[in-house]
């Protein structure tokens, strides 16, 4: 049973203490993802103002759940909205034809 009493606890993180604050209904406490928008910009590797238009990648979370296949833009960009924080990496899934390195993947936050 809960009781109207205040019980004394401190918390800490690899030995540093946390603030603390009162929860209550004029002050709660939320739990909510952080969502982001992501721009992923293609370049051509031997002239760096060239943005290429037509590249597939594919977007996977850190746990190699895959989120989806993606195709640059004509302005070399693939633009994600909503992305939710956490650890993913992208790799190619298809290259152009006039790009000849393509086995490669990307780590971002």
């Amino acid at each position: 049973m809960l009781d109207e009493e205040k019980h004394g606890f401190e918390l800490t993180l690899e030995n540093e203490p946390l603030t603390v604050f009162e929860v209550n209904k004029e002050n709660p406490a939320l739990n909510m993802l952080m969502k982001a928008n992501v721009k992923l910009v293609k370049i051509d590797a031997n002239e760096e103002n060239k943005k290429l238009a037509g590249a597939e990648f594919e977007l996977f979370m850190a746990s190699g759940e895959q989120i989806g296949t993606y195709a640059t833009d004509s302005n070399g960009e693939i633009n994600m909205k909503d992305l939710g924080y956490g650890e993913y990496y992208s790799r190619k899934r298809k290259r152009r034809t006039d790009t000849r390195s393509w086995r490669t993947t990307s780590n971002f936050l």
